[in-house]
């Protein structure tokens, strides 16, 4: 089943992520000015009460990108500024279950010490996961560190003038507690959490002068977190096993995808199913028990307003599998509905076989519950 999980996904689409929050500068001239961050959504911390100057550059130079500067070049107690943004419970227990990913498009233009920062906490108590991100100017490289857990890493040639992405990113899984860091799209190493505490964003991120103690100047074009990276197996296995086939085995089904809605990324997989005959997939809001209908040699096990991908209707062929990729904006019920967060949905692969003579059968079910 491996091999066929990976075909599905490799022709499933591309995104599983969804935008929590987001600074958007723009380029020279869309907008003509870019905007205060605090009109798109962010709120801004400024113990320097005034001080570390905030202000639009559009455009930044010769680079065609418009950009929100923050100049820091104070060092007295209080001296910084950030910008930060708040998630609520259900989309920060998300992002931990199924990873998340804080990035910035900037440019970096002068530091000494630590004052840059990226910045994101599942909370302030001790038990909570911190990411903590410092950018500093090494010659004509970026230094990515964080003093917390004594993680360096050099991003080459950063100090070119140019726009540069720098991003964390964390897998799925609430234990898998690692995140990678990214330089332009490229893995260079991993990040560890640490523990959070005081100065941590209370559930949330921050980006900006994060420190009285260093002064630094950077250019902030683009500002995301997004949560949800990963394909993952989903939801729970029932009304198994499944009859016995033509194969002597019983046909099961996977659902594979992400969990959140509006990634709008779901797999279907079955396999153990008898070579070269036809099937489909069913799905129901509910689930049932209808033994051998119609003469079937297995058991129905969706139920409540049903739906079946006969759009998709396809060959065993000779592995005995099927696979289908789910459009989720218009799952076949009557009439076609979108997957909303909060609907389960049940699913079940229906399929010819010759046991000895001409009949059919269904895998075992899945359930699923989408957020």
């Amino acid at each position: 089943m491996r091999t066929l999980i990976l075909l599905a996904l490799l022709t499933a689409p591309s995104s599983a992520q969804v935008l929590l929050a987001q600074y958007q500068a723009g380029n020279a001239g869309r907008p003509p000015t870019a905007p205060d961050p605090q009109v798109q959504g962010w709120t801004l911390t400024d113990p320097s009460n005034g001080t570390v100057v905030l202000t639009d550059l559009s455009p930044d130079g010769a680079t065609g990108s418009n950009a929100w500067m923050i100049d820091d070049q104070v060092t007295f107690g209080g001296a910084r500024a950030h910008y930060g943004i708040t998630f609520g419970s259900a989309d920060l227990d998300e992002a931990r279950d199924w990873g998340w990913e804080m990035a910035s498009r900037m440019r970096l233009v002068q530091t000494n010490g630590l004052c840059i920062v990226i910045d994101f906490a599942t909370g302030s108590s001790s038990s909570d996961d911190r990411y903590l991100l410092w950018l500093e100017v090494q010659g004509a490289d970026v230094l990515a560190s964080n003093n917390l857990t004594g993680a360096n890493i050099i991003c080459p040639g950063a100090m070119d003038g140019a726009y540069h992405t720098f991003a964390l990113v964390k897998p799925s899984g609430a234990t898998n507690k690692t995140a990678q860091f990214l330089f332009d799209g490229v893995v260079l190493g991993s990040w560890p959490r640490t523990p959070s505490g005081g100065g941590a964003p209370a559930g949330g991120m921050n980006w900006g002068s994060g420190s009285s103690g260093g002064t630094g100047m950077a250019n902030w074009n683009l500002v995301t977190f997004k949560k949800g990276t990963d394909v993952i197996q989903l939801g729970t296995p029932y009304c198994g096993p499944a009859n016995l086939n033509s194969t002597g085995q019983g046909g099961r089904i996977e659902a594979w995808g992400n969990p959140l809605a509006e990634s709008g990324l779901l797999s279907l997989v079955a396999d153990q199913l008898p070579a070269n005959e036809i099937g489909y997939f069913l799905l129901g809001d509910a689930q049932g028990f209808v033994p051998m209908p119609r003469g079937s040699q297995g058991n129905l096990c969706v139920g409540g307003k049903l739906g079946r991908f006969v759009k998709q209707v396809a060959s065993t062929g000779p592995t005995g599998s099927l696979w289908i990729n789910v459009n989720t904006n218009a799952l076949p019920t009557w009439p076609p509905s979108p997957l909303l967060p909060g609907q389960t949905w049940n699913f079940q692969a229906w399929f010819k076989d010759q046991n000895p003579g001409a009949t059919s059968n269904f895998t075992d079910g899945v359930s699923v519950t989408f957020f």
